[in-house]
């Protein structure tokens, strides 16, 4: 009996981390250049909301790892805004440089659903479009002031 557990768990174990790596080559493949940006707002949004119980269940049951529960934090990071989750990685833009400020500045630009949000004031993620590259220009030309 003893064996079996040890047999099975080892068995969800390498189950779990098929999962993450899968997981992790589809969604690069889906989100491109914005993989990171997405996962570090998924990331917060996760530890933000989430209790102590959550994230025992997540990681036993290798959810944590599923390519749609990943998507729902993103989003759910990207529609609060940065400003909003105060829980952050070390990867937010506070920590580009400027040349890569300008770069994902420019990355922004071609994200239609981005623009769209950034240039209609009426959009409902006109706010934390124009906040998020407030920063990225405050980063990228820190010497220069921003016209509207």
């Amino acid at each position: 009996m003893e064996t079996y557990r040890k047999k099975k768990k080892t068995q969800n174990a390498k189950e779990i981390e098929d999962l993450a790596l899968d997981t992790k080559i589809n969604l690069q493949k889906e989100w491109g250049n914005k993989y990171e940006g997405k996962i570090d707002m998924a990331t917060r949004a996760f530890a933000q909301f989430s209790s102590p119980e959550l994230k025992s269940v997540m990681n036993e049951t290798g959810l944590g790892n599923h390519p749609e529960m990943i998507r729902a934090f993103s989003k759910i990071g990207e529609l609060l805004g940065e400003d909003s989750l105060v829980v952050g990685t070390g990867m937010g833009s506070a920590q580009f440089s400027p040349q890569q400020a300008r770069v994902e500045i420019q990355n922004l630009y071609g994200d239609k659903e981005f623009s769209e949000a950034y240039r209609d004031n009426r959009n409902p993620g006109h706010k934390s479009a124009m906040n998020k590259m407030d920063k990225l220009f405050k980063t990228a030309y820190p010497s220069q002031k921003r016209v509207r």
